[in-house]
């Protein structure tokens, strides 16, 4: 059985706004109107909006209401992310600003559900899950904008207002107003859909995110006619769109080669790289970018970074930690990373007790950080999108990069130590070697200041030099956009950029070098920094630890992946099993338990989530024993448990373990994948 899952999974923070800014060349005289548009990505269209508009009259007055359906299909690092939603937006004809939306977004496994009503100065928005109710202060000229109609900028950008103009914009999905500048230029002819329009062309470059894209907006009309954004275009199409859909890859808005390959990640100590990069997620500044253990010299212009990061961050010994429970309510700077804020609900009492509860007792704000930190990264499996927010990620065991590090955080706050989630990228071995997307933890340990560290890679008291930061994770809507990444230097234990430091016993490991034949191509041992390097068939390279009592090596990356070697009768190395551990969270749904099932039974039986997979596997009592049902293979008892506590799947060789909480509930199935390996060579 084949459970794909990444060695060091890293994948958008969060995909909450489906991007689908429409656009439109009718008036709106009949009483309903339905439009189809195209949103493409890399050359492909990968998604379309079906969009009804009515026009029609509420206490008396001119309405426009706009209903929209959303799909799209994308591919992220291998897995599979299909959205759907739809909208409700009314909007006012003369000035194009709404007054109520109601948003759902929905993945899957996931399901968002925003609403906003404005009345008088206010706006009230609802966020589900992870952010309840916000109430937001408008000032005067704040632009309310709807993703259709914008006949407001239309007339801002007449002949008198040339240059770039300011405005206070809400933004819905943050719940916060953002300072955009908007610079006119045309009228000219736009061919779109193969009809020219008479189009004004708006840039706009958003001063909290860095978000910058282009608007055409029909000069006769004030509709949008087309859009682009760093990541995708949508543009006006018909109907047809609906079965031209392809599945488009976001991994090269994510990854970028790095120039060369590490084999023990964890171990990175020293880390310099020139980078060219220009993200959406914050307000970038040279100064912004320095800061403890990172160094920045270069220039950024308009979130356009072009320099040379230098990353030593020095691991943490708990000295001069803060006690525990600290006391930090008083100090204005910490206060917000000791409140609540979206996603991030540190006042949940589920959450909170939990908090104290595996903190009792520890004797400062370092060792009760730790404790929290590795519950995370032991009881929180990996899953593109997973959880989003702290509660739901508790609640459904499983999330990506962000939502490990809100549920951390929101731990971290409950109990009073300042934490604050942190996002840029850091280095993997995708590709051979490469930055991707990431976010990871910060936390306040007093006199020390802040400490890095990263529970989604299982760092639970460090956060290796591998980490570049570009900010304090602030919005949702977040790209790394990587153009450039060149590593100039590096140190990883005794391998550094010029080669291996130190000395080794070549004749210890030769009996083991070689290739061997795999499910998924040709794997490599070889002989690197001074120890065993697996190079897989897709160029990852994988630096082993020494052989434990058991004579299995462990991956250097995770202890939950190793190698068994094998010898043949005439003593020489024939083959390798790797042996992969795959945590499957449990599925809170109660499962219907057949009244013969023994009371030994009962706890095992339920539905595990298969990780980036939208698959689960049922563990049911059949016939007299347990059984698993795994979704295109089967159904296959399993016997056990054994002396060591394993179960064994017959036929096969797979193994499962199952892990209890506290309270002695089930939670977690372990699968222990068994994928063998010949020697060819």
């Amino acid at each position: 059985m084949k459970i794909s899952k990444g060695l060091r999974a890293l994948g958008p923070i969060l995909c909450l706004f489906l991007g689908s800014l429409l656009t439109c060349d009718h008036a709106l005289g009949s009483p309903e109107e339905k439009l189809y548009y195209a949103l493409e990505m890399n050359g492909q269209v990968f998604g379309y909006v079906e969009l009804s508009i009515l026009s029609s009259r509420e206490k008396g007055k001119p309405l426009i209401q706009l209903k929209e359906k959303v799909e799209n299909r994308i591919s992220a690092l291998g897995v599979a992310v299909d959205t759907e939603g739809w909208s409700e937006t009314r909007i006012d004809p003369e000035t194009g600003r709404f007054f109520f939306l109601e948003q759902v977004i929905d993945t899957g496994s996931l399901k968002f559900h925003i609403t906003a009503s404005i009345a008088g100065n206010s706006a009230r928005i609802n966020l589900q899950p992870g952010g309840g109710e916000k109430v937001i202060s408008l000032p005067s000229g704040v632009l309310l904008d709807n993703p259709y109609y914008f006949p407001h900028l239309l007339k801002d950008s007449g002949q008198d207002k040339q240059g770039p103009q300011v405005y206070q914009v809400l933004d819905v999905i943050d719940r916060k107003l953002h300072k955009v500048t908007v610079t006119r230029k045309g009228p000219e002819p736009a061919k779109i859909a193969g009809k020219t329009y008479r189009a004004i062309i708006l840039e706009s470059l958003d001063h909290d995110i860095g978000l910058k894209f282009r608007q055409w907006i029909n000069a006769d009309n004030g509709y949008l006619l087309k859009s682009e954004g760093p990541r995708s275009t949508q543009r006006l199409a018909d109907q047809s769109i609906k079965d031209k859909l392809q599945r488009v890859t976001i991994d090269n808005h994510l990854l970028a080669k790095a120039g060369a390959a590490i084999s023990d990640i964890p171990a990175i100590s020293h880390l310099k790289v020139r980078a060219k990069l220009e993200p959406v997620g914050n307000w970038i500044t040279p100064e912004s970018l320095r800061v403890s253990g990172q160094g920045f010299d270069g220039t950024v212009v308009d979130n356009r970074i072009d320099g040379v990061f230098e990353i030593r961050h020095a691991k943490y010994d708990g000295r001069k930690a803060a006690s525990f429970p600290p006391n930090f309510g008083k100090t204005p700077e910490l206060r917000a990373f000791l409140e609540p804020e979206d996603f991030i609900e540190s006042d949940d009492p589920v959450l909170v007790q939990k908090a104290k509860e595996l903190t009792a007792g520890a004797k400062d704000s370092w060792e009760a950080a730790r404790r929290l930190s590795r519950w995370v990264a032991e009881e929180i499996g990996y899953d593109i999108p997973g959880g989003a927010s702290a509660r739901n990620t508790y609640d459904v065991r499983e999330g990506e990069c962000g939502a490990h590090s809100r549920l951390f955080a929101a731990f971290c706050r409950g109990v009073g130590i300042p934490a604050r989630v942190v996002w840029g990228c850091l280095y993997v071995q995708n590709l051979g070697g490469s930055f991707g997307q990431h976010a990871w933890n910060e936390i306040y340990m007093g006199e020390m200041g802040w400490i890095p560290i990263d529970t989604t890679v299982r760092e639970v008291d460090y956060a290796d030099s591998g980490h570049v930061r570009l900010g304090i994770l602030a919005s949702a809507h977040i790209a790394l956009n990587p153009k450039q990444m060149e590593i100039l230097d590096f140190q990883a234990g005794s391998q550094s950029f010029s080669g291996f430091q130190g000395t080794v016993d070549a004749k210890k490991y030769q009996p083991y070098l070689g290739q061997y034949k795999g499910r998924r191509g040709i794997i490599t041992v070889s002989m690197e920094q001074g120890g065993l390097t697996l190079t897989l068939a897709d160029k990852r390279v994988f630096g082993l630890r020494e052989p434990d009592e058991k004579g299995e090596w462990l991956f250097k990356l995770s202890p939950d992946i190793g190698v068994m070697f094998e010898r043949d009768q005439a003593g020489r190395m024939g083959g390798m099993t790797i042996l992969n551990r795959v945590r499957l969270p449990k599925k809170p749904e109660p499962e219907d338990i057949p009244a013969t099932a023994p009371e030994n039974i009962r706890p095992y039986l339920g539905q595990y989530s298969m990780p980036m997979q939208k698959q689960e596997i049922r563990v049911a009592y059949d016939e007299g024993h347990l059984a698993v049902h795994i979704p295109g293979l089967g159904v296959r008892a399993i016997e056990g448990p054994g002396a060591d506590g394993l179960w064994t799947a017959k036929p096969g060789d797979d193994r499962f373990s199952f892990i209890r909480d506290e309270t002695g509930q089930v939670r977690t199935m372990v699968l222990i994948e068994t994928v063998r390996s010949t020697r060819i060579d």
